[in-house]
């Protein structure tokens, strides 16, 4: 785990609320998503893996929030 993910996990947390239904926030999201699969991939902490799969569902939700248009 590194601090540039945590700073990522935190980011993503503070602005999904004000998020707009956009492409590019939708874009960024699965970006993100991507990047967060792979550091857990690569991570050991069974923890740390479980923190990231939770983020990981957490965007996913997001992302269908933001495609219905509930944001």
């Amino acid at each position: 785990m590194n601090l540039q993910t945590d700073a990522m996990i935190l980011e993503n947390m503070e602005t999904a609320v004000i998020m707009k239904n956009d492409n590019t926030t939708i874009n960024k999201l699965e970006t993100i998503n991507r990047e967060l699969e792979t550091a857990k991939n690569e991570v050991p902490n069974v923890f740390h893996q479980k923190m990231l799969a939770t983020q990981i569902a957490f965007n996913k939700m997001i992302i269908k929030r933001l495609q219905k248009g509930k944001y």
